[in-house]
């Protein structure tokens, strides 16, 4: 099976803030490899093609028919092998490239990582403490020269820091140029194959997909899975580093407070807002699964956004489905595609408003095409999914009211600050559903939220 979500690698830059270099090398190399099947597949076709003789059961119309057909795929073979070998080549060269800057962003996440731990320690100098302490030491020459030295120490790993995260971001630049020539490249064997690849970038699975879906059209495909966003939001800045303070007893009491909070809220119904609260005060920061199907069920105008949202792309994706059914000589094919995050609102529901507020969704799918058995217009598919992503954070200079009573972000947000709290992403998908790809003329289809046997009540194990 060829893989849809190839352009995530599955590491963490926390030192950097983000990944110079993304990419998938196994996912590339699969590809190569796919496409080097084809090769044989292709070499192996070019062998058989023989034209037929008229030998009484060809009628001599019938069998110039087919002697054509087989001449025009002749002739065409060696131009789509060397399509295939074009982009067999450039995404080999691109393994090797893509290899070489994961080296280089780890290299930079490590250095990053060590002045990062350099600075923090600087921070941490009792230097700071004494003269906070002592007026009168920090007044003197002792204390300022020795505030001076700690002040620097500060400033240099500040800077190293700084100079390393700049080296990453050339690398993430490079990085982009590199990916872009590599699908010109890629892209100038359209007119070979005469089978479009679509937009995207190199960076995006959709592309590598309907690349590969192109280069296999005539000789079979395995069935996709379900495509993964090519990206996700960029979380909001939130209250900053976690423990960059001492706890104080006045924080102590702000925790306790709102951890009673999410005990009554969950008393009282508020499942979702509870657990949110919960996993924000177990201060464990890791990432927390919410069901977009359980949110379309309980907000029903989230569910009509995605609703609309698929219809208003039916249009151009029936078009592009029929156009590649055409040139494919009506075989059964598949066509990853992706629409862009939109931002949503769970106003809705009070549990949802508590614990989501406003989010981002966005659609990701698979377009299946199946001929007609009677010769007509084929059948035109979608399995998808919704995928949903948001950050329980709290931002500076807001507020939120919670049952008539305005409380400030800042409250909240020094938890995470004093470190006894931990702000986290959230983000999941539903499970797979289908729907007919229409004209787009018609009503949006209705969707059904797929939630399973989950309720998200008290009595919810997953919940």
């Amino acid at each position: 099976m060829i893989p849809f979500s190839w352009a995530q690698e599955p590491a963490e830059f926390a030192a950097l803030g983000f990944n110079p270099a993304p990419g998938s090398v196994r996912a590339v190399d699969d590809a190569v490899a796919a496409l080097e099947r084809v090769l044989r597949r292709l070499d192996h076709v070019g062998q058989l093609l023989v034209a037929p003789s008229a030998d009484g059961s060809w009628s001599d119309t019938a069998a110039n028919a087919c002697a054509a057909r087989i001449e025009d795929l002749k002739k065409k073979l060696p131009r789509r092998r060397e399509a295939v070998e074009a982009v067999c080549q450039a995404l080999s060269g691109w393994s090797v490239t893509l290899s070489s800057n994961h080296q280089l962003a780890h290299r930079y996440e490590l250095e990053a990582e060590a002045a990062q731990k350099a600075a923090e320690a600087a921070r941490a100098s009792p230097i700071f403490t004494m003269a906070a302490v002592s007026i009168d030491w920090a007044r003197s020459t002792e204390g300022r020269q020795r505030l001076a030295e700690a002040q620097q120490a500060v400033s240099e790993a500040e800077a190293q820091l700084a100079a390393v995260r700049a080296k990453a971001n050339k690398l993430e630049g490079d990085h982009g140029r590199a990916a872009d020539a590599v699908a010109r490249a890629i892209r100038r064997t359209e007119p070979l194959l005469e089978v479009p690849f679509g937009k995207q970038p190199l960076g995006h699975p959709a592309f590598l997909a309907s690349a590969l879906s192109a280069l296999t059209l005539w000789s079979g495909r395995d069935q996709g899975d379900v495509p993964a966003p090519s990206s996700w939001p960029r979380p909001d800045a939130g209250s900053g580093r976690w423990g960059a303070k001492a706890p104080t007893a006045a924080d102590w009491l702000t925790y306790a407070k709102w951890d009673a909070v999410q005990l009554v809220a969950d008393a009282e119904g508020r499942t979702n807002a509870a657990r949110h609260m919960r996993h924000y005060l177990n201060n464990t920061g890791e990432p927390l699964d919410v069901d977009p199907g359980r949110m379309m069920r309980d907000l029903p105008r989230f569910r009509k956004a995605v609703e609309y949202d698929l219809s208003r792309h039916d249009a151009e994706w029936r078009r592009q489905a029929l156009e590649y059914f055409e040139r494919s000589g009506g075989r059964p094919f598949q066509i990853p595609v992706e629409t862009d995050w939109h931002a949503g609102s769970s106003a809705q529901s009070d549990d949802w408003s508590y614990a989501l507020g406003e989010f981002w969704y966005k659609e990701t799918g698979v377009i299946e095409v199946i001929p007609s058995r009677d010769g007509g217009e084929p059948q035109i598919t979608m399995r998808y999914q919704v995928h949903v992503y948001d950050t329980y954070n709290w931002d500076q200079g807001k507020a939120v009211q919670i049952d008539g009573h305005l409380v400030k972000d800042s409250e909240l947000g020094r938890l995470h600050h004093v470190g006894l709290a931990h702000e986290y992403e959230m983000r999941g998908h539903t499970d797979t559903m289908t729907r007919s790809v229409g004209d787009g003329s018609g009503p949006s289809p209705s969707i059904t939220p797929p939630t399973g046997e989950r309720d998200g009540t008290r009595a919810d194990p997953a919940r």
